[in-house]
């Protein structure tokens, strides 16, 4: 699914663009719908949100991103 900062920018365009829904069932489970008909080899397009933290290939996450702690080195 793609996320483009074209949605960060809610336009028109944006709108119709998007081609894809989530829908949660329960706590944990998610699935994604297409809201038309989709051609084959068509990208899908899905705003994931104004809190989206977007990263360039390649770029890494800085530790105080990390949100779980690493598994403890002790007893090696």
């Amino acid at each position: 699914l793609i996320n483009s900062p074209v949605f960060t920018r809610r336009t028109a365009e944006a709108e119709a663009r998007q081609n894809v829904s989530a829908v949660l069932v329960g706590k944990n489970i998610n699935f994604f719908l297409t809201t038309r008909d989709v051609r084959a080899g068509e990208e899908l397009w899905f705003d994931y949100g104004p809190d989206y933290q977007h990263f360039e290939p390649g770029e890494a996450l800085r530790p105080t991103q990390v949100k779980e702690e690493l598994p403890s080195s002790e007893g090696e």
